[in-house]
C-alpha cells in the first residue's frame, strides 16, 4: 500500500511536466481538498467513533484566520499554519460537547458552524456578509497551487497514518469499539476524544486556509456551509470509515461523480443519494471493507464473512429505532384508550 501511494505521489509531481491543461490542475486541487477533509474527519468519526458535525466550523475558522492574517501582512504559508492552530484551539474549546451522546452530540457540534456563521455575518472586521477579498499573489500560477495542494494532502495522509498506526490509533479504536471496556483498561476516553478532535480540526483548518488562498475570497455562507461536513461524511461512508484508504477512495468517487453529472442539475444530488443508500445497504463498511471481505474470502475459502456496521451509523439506527418504537407504542396506547372510551359511551346509550 505504501509503494502504491509513493507511485501516485510521484505521478502527481511529474504530471505538470507533461500536462498543461488548467482543468486538470483545478480537478486535482479540488480532489486534494476533499481528500484532506475526508481523511481528517475520519480521525474523529471513523477511528474514534464520534460523529462530528463541526468540521465545517474548523474549515471556516482556518479559512477566515488565513484571510485576516494575510491581509494583516503575514505570508500566505504562515497564515495557513496559524489558521490550522486556530481550528485546533476551537476544537479544545468545544470539549464540553463530549458530555453529550448520540444525536445530541451531533446537534451540539452542528450548532458551532451556525454560531460562527452568524458571528462572521455581523462582524465588521471580517467584512460581514461581503466577505474578505485577498490580494492576488505575484508570479503565482495554477501550477503553484497544484503543488501546494498535493503537498498538504500528502502531509495530512502521512501524519494521519502515523497517528492511527501508533498508540493514539489503538486508543481511538478501543474507545470506538467499547468505551466502557477501554476505560476499565486505563484508557481515558475524554482525553483521547479531545486529541482526535484536535488533530481532525488542525488538518481541516489547514486545508481551509489553503482554500481561501486558492479562491482569494471568503464569505460566511460559503466558509461555514454544512457542505464542508456533508462531503467528508459522504466520502468516508462510501469508501469505508475507520480505514486509511476508505476516505481517499470515497473522495475520488465523489469528485468523479460530481464531474460526470455536473450538467444534470438537481439530478446529480439524487444520483449521489442513491449511491450512498446502496453502499450503506450492500456494503455497510464501505467499498474498502467490501474489497477486504472479498479478498479474505478468496484467501481463506470462506463463502461468507460477517459484515460490521460502523459504530456511529449503528448508534444512529439504534437511536432512531428507539424513538420510532416509543412513538408507535404511544400512538397504539392512545388508540386503545380511545376505542375503550367509545365502547363505554356506546354501552351507556
Amino acid at each position: 500500500m505504501i509503494s502504491i501511494g509513493l507511485i501516485i505521489l510521484g505521478v502527481l509531481f511529474a504530471a505538470p511536466t507533461y500536462v498543461q491543461i488548467n482543468y486538470f490542475f483545478h480537478f486535482v486541487i479540488i480532489l486534494c481538498i476533499y481528500i484532506t477533509l475526508s481523511v481528517s474527519w475520519n480521525i474523529v468519526g471513523g477511528y474514534a467513533g464520534q460523529c462530528n458535525f463541526a468540521h465545517s466550523a474548523f474549515f471556516g475558522a482556518g479559512a477566515y484566520t488565513t484571510a485576516l492574517l494575510w491581509n494583516a501582512g503575514l505570508l500566505p504559508y504562515q497564515a495557513m499554519i496559524m489558521g490550522a492552530f486556530t481550528s485546533a484551539l476551537l476544537a479544545i474549546l468545544i470539549t464540553p460537547c463530549f458530555r453529550l451522546r448520540g444525536s445530541y452530540f451531533v446537534l451540539g457540534t452542528m450548532s458551532l458552524s451556525e454560531i460562527l456563521r452568524i458571528v462572521m455575518l455581523n462582524w465588521r472586521v471580517s467584512g460581514g456578509a461581503s466577505g474578505i477579498h485577498l490580494p492576488v499573489p505575484e508570479q503565482f500560477t495554477i501550477t503553484t497551487y497544484y503543488y501546494v495542494a498535493v503537498v498538504l494532502t500528502a502531509f495530512t495522509v502521512v501524519a494521519t497514518w502515523f497517528v492511527v498506526k501508533g498508540k493514539l490509533g489503538l486508543a481511538f479504536r478501543a474507545i470506538r469499539d467499547n468505551e466502557v471496556a477501554a476505560e476499565s483498561l486505563g484508557v481515558n476516553p475524554l482525553f483521547y476524544k479531545v486529541i482526535s478532535l484536535v488533530l481532525s480540526a488542525f488538518f481541516a483548518g489547514l486545508i481551509g486556509g489553503f482554500y481561501s488562498y486558492y479562491v482569494l475570497f471568503i464569505e460566511p455562507n460559503n466558509a461555514f456551509s454544512v457542505f464542508w461536513t456533508a462531503i467528508p461524511l459522504f466520502a468516508t461512508i462510501l469508501g469505508g470509515a475507520g480505514t486509511m484508504v476508505g476516505p481517499i477512495v470515497g473522495a475520488v468517487i465523489y469528485v468523479g461523480l460530481t464531474e460526470l453529472t455536473a450538467g444534470l442539475g438537481v439530478l446529480s444530488l439524487l444520483i449521489l443519494g442513491i449511491v450512498l443508500i446502496a453502499i450503506v445497504i450492500i456494503a455497510p463498511t464501505g467499498l474498502v471493507g467490501l474489497a477486504s471481505r472479498y479478498a479474505y474470502g478468496r484467501r481463506t475459502g470462506e463463502k461468507t464473512v460477517q459484515r460490521g456496521v460502523p459504530t456511529f451509523i449503528r448508534s444512529w439506527l439504534i437511536t432512531y429505532h428507539k424513538v420510532g418504537r416509543e412513538s408507535m407504542t404511544y400512538f397504539a396506547s392512545n388508540r386503545k384508550e380511545k376505542s375503550f372510551m367509545i365502547g363505554e359511551t356506546k354501552n351507556k346509550y
